[in-house]
């Protein structure tokens, strides 16, 4: 397997930047992309066929869940894609329409950067994750069933 290739979704720009200086530093992963707003990010799936989507949920207005519509369209449109969410937080409501969604994995962004890393490299290589806060609430969510 080649370098990863990596679509970075968030609305803020100094996150999408911060991620993209320091997944440079990663030398099996490349950026091939930035959006701000879904239709941005699908148009750049097209054109860039990205391994994994970085995600955050709300892209926009407080409450916008446009990220979960993302996840949904891309798992469909192109299923080999892999979108991880990253976002400022966890509940069951947004874990489980992530999941349900398509979503490989759930991180809350303040994961360490080896442990994003670490995730994106295990997205790509087709495993799902959830960072610690997101697995207890998986296990409220699906008491006894493995992710």
């Amino acid at each position: 397997m080649g370098r990863i290739r990596i679509l970075l979704v968030d609305d803020h720009e100094s996150v999408r930047k911060g991620l993209d200086v320091f997944l440079g530093t990663c030398a099996d992963m490349e950026v091939v992309g930035e959006a701000d707003h879904q239709q941005n990010a699908r148009q750049l799936c097209r054109l860039q066929q990205p391994d994994v989507l970085l995600v955050d949920i709300e892209l926009g207005a407080r409450g916008n869940q446009d990220g979960i519509a993302l996840v949904r369209a891309v798992h469909v449109e192109m299923p080999r894609a892999r979108a991880l969410i990253l976002s400022g937080f966890v509940s069951e409501t947004l874990l489980e329409a992530a999941l349900e969604a398509g979503a490989a994995g759930y991180l809350v962004k303040n994961v360490t950067v080896d442990f994003l890393a670490e995730s994106i490299r295990r997205v790509a290589a087709g495993e799902r994750v959830l960072c610690p806060s997101a697995r207890l609430v998986y296990q409220r969510l699906y008491p006894g069933e493995p992710f």
